[in-house]
């Protein structure tokens, strides 16, 4: 099972998005586990994410983030 992070300011609007991605998961009978985090929440994530998504209103931090999934 793949493993993806939705991250927003506060997890509130990921946590909407994480919603509709797990139902077209399902539809298409993917194997996938949606998690909707606050940006914070990166970091205990990152070993374990196949993908990480990121909303568009945090741009300005995208280059900490990809410092911080680089290793992985």
């Amino acid at each position: 099972m793949k493993k993806i992070l939705i991250v927003c300011g506060t997890g509130a609007s990921s946590g909407f998005m994480a919603a509709s991605v797990r139902k077209a998961a399902k539809a298409r009978k993917e194997d996938l586990e949606i998690l909707a985090r606050s940006d914070y929440a990166v970091e205990e994530y990152a070993k374990e994410i196949a993908l990480l998504l990121v909303g568009p209103h945090l741009s300005y931090i995208l280059p900490d983030l990809e410092r911080i999934v680089a290793p992985y």
